[in-house]
């Protein structure tokens, strides 16, 4: 417990807190749920009444520290700042999850704008056969990286998408590379 009570209060340490706040709200959000989260799982259901004077005062600092930046910064509603809150999922670790799943949509890895690694990311995700979500998150990323829709590579990733092809409007042009690569393959 005390390790991840360390990084939790690490994460709201003052430099970190500026950094949060040249992100979106909806960003800031975010991370102030994620650290609530993480901070009443260990309270409520890794240390609950056993934790020790340090650590409970360590905690209680955290809470202080994350609902102060919540008024100052007003970045949106954070269920778990009060302490009669119960966890919207069945556990604050599933809380927690939740917000590191938005979190992930919301700042996408540094890496998520090489070209090379973002089709990486597609054929992982092919080859593991995951949802057409993800998929579509995906060629969107591949879009933003600046790889053309009529990329060879991206048009062999996406050739057996056409479900996930339709959702976007945004796909027009991949959807017609597909179909002419499509045509071209049949004429050999």
């Amino acid at each position: 417990i005390p390790d991840e009570l360390n990084l939790l209060t690490e994460a709201v340490s003052p430099n970190n807190l500026a950094v949060w706040r040249a992100l979106p709200r909806e960003a800031q959000r975010v991370l102030v749920g994620l650290v609530t989260a993480r901070a009443r799982h260990i309270q409520d259901e890794r240390g609950g009444s056993e934790l020790e004077g340090k650590l409970r005062d360590q905690l209680e600092a955290l809470f202080g520290v994350l609902t102060t930046y919540s008024k100052q910064e007003q970045p949106g509603f954070i269920y778990g700042l009060q302490r009669s809150h119960r966890p919207v999922a069945r556990t604050w670790w599933d809380d927690a999850r939740r917000w590191w799943c938005s979190l992930s949509d919301l700042v996408p890895a540094a890496s998520s704008r090489n070209p090379e690694r973002v089709l990486g990311a597609i054929a992982e995700l092919l080859n593991r056969e995951s949802g057409p979500d993800q998929i579509e998150a995906a060629l969107i990323a591949a879009l933003e990286a600046n790889v053309q829709p009529d990329d060879p590579r991206l048009v062999e990733l996406a050739k057996n998408q056409q479900e996930v092809l339709q959702r976007r409007a945004r796909f027009k042009r991949l959807r017609r590379a597909v179909r002419a690569a499509a045509i071209e393959d049949e004429a050999l």
